[in-house]
């Protein structure tokens, strides 16, 4: 995967779900600028969760792999949860870049699969950029690199 702004959006990871959830998205009355995503199985609902614009998530089988963060703020989570019983499975904060001042700020996260055992994590924030591995069953971190602002991953175009 290489850096592509179109997929650290909340509608590319709705149009890209392919599971066996049905996915919903709302801006619920009276909620600035926070949307609602809730998914359901034979009419029920077994998980909803609070995010914005910039929210993403993949799943693989009955695990959701979703992001928590500001699109104006550093560092990022991701959040492992079961959504047959709609359980947190693990929740690990990101090294990302590392702490930073900063004044304007933007951050922007994608996510996905590469193979059966990792979550592959993309960052890219005003301060630099990241690629940081998390194995899915634990969520421990198990590769991160930072690339500072100018310096691009080796697979991601210039």
């Amino acid at each position: 995967m290489e850096w592509k702004d179109d997929q650290a959006t909340l509608w590319h990871s709705f149009q890209n779900y392919h599971g066996d959830y049905k996915v919903t998205v709302a801006k619920k009355p009276n909620a600035i600028g926070k949307l609602f995503v809730r998914f359901d199985r034979d009419d029920k609902t077994t998980f909803e969760f609070e995010g914005h614009y910039a929210s993403v998530f993949v799943a693989r089988g009955n695990v959701l792999y979703r992001t928590e963060f500001h699109p104006s703020a550093t560092g990022c989570s991701v959040v492992a949860v079961d959504l047959t019983t709609g359980k947190e499975l693990w929740k690990t904060q990101l090294k990302g870049i590392g702490p930073i001042d900063h004044t304007k700020y933007s951050n922007r996260v994608a996510l996905d699969l590469p193979r059966e055992d990792v979550l592959r994590v993309y960052g890219n924030e005003a301060a630099g950029r990241y690629v940081e591995y998390l194995d899915l069953q634990t969520g421990k971190t198990v590769g991160h690199k930072v690339f500072p602002r100018g310096e691009r991953p080796e697979n991601e175009p210039s």
